[in-house]
This record gives structure tokens, C-alpha cells and sequence, in this order.
């Protein structure tokens, strides 16, 4: 781990740049919105990730192998 020093002006710009509380909460719309492209970024990601032909595997232990500790 390094350890990086920081200036008196970055330090002022890191307090400058912090965010308020929200005020009010997103409309049902906007929430409605912010769902369905949530969903839709997931399975597109999974898409991209996965296709046909891909396995999914589960590799265990017999009883006889299992090791003593994890």
C-alpha cells in the first residue's frame, strides 16, 4: 500500500466537491424508468457473457477427498 500526500488545494477541491442531501424523491416515472433499464442492463450483460454452448459446472468433493481444513 502506498501512501500519497495530499495538498492544502486538494484537499480544499475533495470538500468542495461533496453533494447535498436530495431534496425530494424521483417521480414513480422516473423510478419506473430506472427499473426496466436496470433489468434490461443485466440481461444484456448476462448475454455477453454467456451463449449457447456454455456449461455451468460444480466441482465437489467425495467424502474420501475432502480436505481437513478450507
Amino acid at each position: 500500500m502506498d501512501i500519497i500526500p495530499r495538498t492544502i488545494d486538494a484537499e480544499r477541491t475533495a470538500k468542495r466537491g461533496r453533494r447535498s442531501r436530495k431534496q425530494r424523491e424521483s417521480a414513480p416515472k422516473q423510478k419506473n424508468l430506472n427499473d426496466k433499464n436496470a433489468k434490461r442492463y443485466l440481461i444484456q450483460l448476462g448475454n455477453g457473457n454467456f451463449g449457447a454452448g456454455d456449461l455451468h459446472v460444480s466441482c465437489t468433493y467425495s467424502n474420501e477427498y475432502l480436505p481437513e481444513t478450507v
